[in-house]
């Protein structure tokens, strides 16, 4: 079965961010920033990858499991993580933590971003 979930995510009002249910989408509502991404939520449920972007749940997982690794750093880049479907490594970035609470109660949610940019968005929680 695939989820499609809807977050708006803010980085600078995190605190105040508001959650809106709908059955099939989870909106994460801000009001300072407002930057949208559409993503699939990948089966173990911890990540989910950005509609358009050019990467896997297989890759997204990897990149998971590395981040926590690190420590969970944001703003800083880490990797290399390895993807099973290129067979590369890359160097990601993640920026922000922001409630996402309707994909897991009392979670927190980061985006990342692959460096240099060739188009992979991935949401940890």
């Amino acid at each position: 079965m695939k989820i499609t979930v809807i977050a708006t995510i803010s980085a600078i009002a995190a605190a105040s961010a508001a959650l809106i249910l709908t059955p099939t989408a989870i909106t994460l509502a801000a009001p300072a920033r407002a930057d949208t991404w559409t993503f699939d939520i990948c089966p173990d449920q911890h990540e989910g990858v950005v509609e358009g972007s050019d990467t896997t749940c297989a890759f997204a997982e990897n990149v998971h499991n590395a981040w926590y690794a690190a420590g969970q750093p944001v703003g800083s880049p880490f990797g290399p993580v390895w993807s099973p479907v290129t067979n590369r490594t890359y160097t990601l970035e993640c920026n922000g933590e922001e409630p996402l609470t309707g994909v897991t109660p009392g979670g927190l949610s980061t985006r990342c971003e692959d460096i240099p940019d060739t188009g992979v968005r991935i949401v940890l929680w």
